[in-house]
């Protein structure tokens, strides 16, 4: 008896404690404005520019080569050593 008097004294503070109420508020970046304006600075040069045909546009970067040119190609451009050559680097600064 004596032990269930001490466990229900114990546990009263426990019991009286109020709950806790976690609140948040999310507010979005005010710095941005709400519109937004696009003012062109420059005259469009043309309307043939803004309807191209889509072969146009590619070139011929998607067209099939033939692999002994493409070998050729890598064989001259490791040769060059364009990419680790420190005498063209130091000339670029």
């Amino acid at each position: 008896m004596k032990y269930l008097f001490i466990a229900c004294l114990f546990s009263l503070p426990a019991i009286a404690e109020e709950p806790i109420k976690l609140e948040s508020k999310i507010v979005g970046d005010k710095e941005q404005p709400s519109v937004s304006y696009f003012v062109p600075w420059q005259e469009a040069s043309g309307v043939d520019r803004l309807y191209q045909n889509v072969e146009d546009r590619y070139d011929n970067s998607l067209e099939a080569i033939d692999r002994d040119v493409m070998l050729r190609s890598m064989r001259i451009y490791d040769e060059m050593n364009l990419e680790n050559n420190p005498s063209l680097n130091s000339e670029a600064n």
